[in-house]
């Protein structure tokens, strides 16, 4: 196993939200590709994480921000597995080479796991909600794996099971869910794989997106194995996919999530997830089901 350390392209700060269904008024996120400001949501206390990573160039920022403090690092150790069905199932290590990247102080740290899958890297940026991305993080086209992002909590100091997606798999849902018009992975958007959940981990059917619409992004939700188009709101896996959103290269941009509830119709609920062009987000959100 082998860590190491890269600049990124270019700057980026990340923001993620999750909320439940007080009212409250806040600007929109920055960075958001999707506006969400003119998207009308009631919502509750959020949780904030922001990082921020400078470019090659020197400039200034790290993870430190204002306070000026050092920022904690940890050890990121766990295991990758590769996605080889629709319905997100499998448990085996990647049958190609991928890396692993996540933020440090004022780098990306990368990693390789070994032929069992395992990993461990130094210098993670310590948080609750840390972004990481697996993959080969290559322009070459013909790759076996879409690079695939997904938050974990990196300052728990506990074994984490990272996810990555075989291309096949993705071109599958993709032409299979869309019974009108099949759609294409269009390599310079981002595509959303998103579980909806209650407070004792359960998937929640009868959840709709609400935003991005349809006019943003292709919509198809749960049904069996599968996904539909033909559907609006999930089934008993909770589940929704988003394809084709705009999404910035690597290291992505951010998008905002709006949904709601069929069976609490006065509320929305809202997050914001990283997404980058030529690359799949996986991410579980939990709802507030409380009355």
């Amino acid at each position: 196993m082998e860590t190491r350390r890269a600049w990124p392209k270019a700057a980026v700060g990340l923001w993620l939200c999750l909320s439940c269904s007080e009212p409250e008024t806040r600007p929109a996120l920055a960075g958001d590709c999707n506006e969400p400001s003119c998207v009308d949501v009631r919502s509750g206390p959020i949780t904030s994480v922001f990082y921020q990573v400078p470019d090659s160039s020197g400039g200034e920022g790290g993870a430190a921000g204002s306070s000026g403090m050092p920022p904690q690092l940890a050890t990121l150790q766990g295991s990758v597995r590769m996605i080889v069905a629709p319905d997100l199932t499998g448990s085996a290590p990647p049958n190609a080479p991928v890396e692993i990247r996540a933020l440090g102080a004022d780098t990306v740290v990368v990693g390789t796991p070994g032929n069992d899958g395992g990993f461990s890297m130094e210098g993670v940026l310590a948080q609750a909600e840390a972004w990481v991305a697996v993959g080969s993080f290559s322009e070459a086209p013909g790759e076996p794996f879409l690079n695939t992002y997904q938050a974990v909590d990196s300052a728990a100091g506990l074994p984490v099971e990272l996810a990555v997606m075989q291309r096949s798999v993705m071109e599958q849902i993709s032409q299979s869910s869309f019974l009108d018009s099949p759609q294409l992975l269009e390599p310079s958007r981002g595509h959303v794989i998103l579980q909806f959940v209650d407070e004792v981990g359960l998937p929640v059917a009868g959840v709709s997106v609400a935003f991005p619409t349809t006019d943003d992004a292709s919509v198809a939700y749960d049904a069996g194995d599968l996904y539909s188009d033909t559907l609006t709101e999930t089934s008993t896996r909770g589940t929704v996919v988003l394809l084709n959103l705009a999404a910035a290269p690597y290291p992505g941009s951010l998008t905002s999530i709006v949904a709601t509830v069929a069976t609490l119709p006065d509320r929305q609920f809202r997050t914001a997830l990283l997404v980058s062009a030529a690359a799949v987000t996986l991410f579980t959100l939990t709802l507030d089901l409380a009355p």
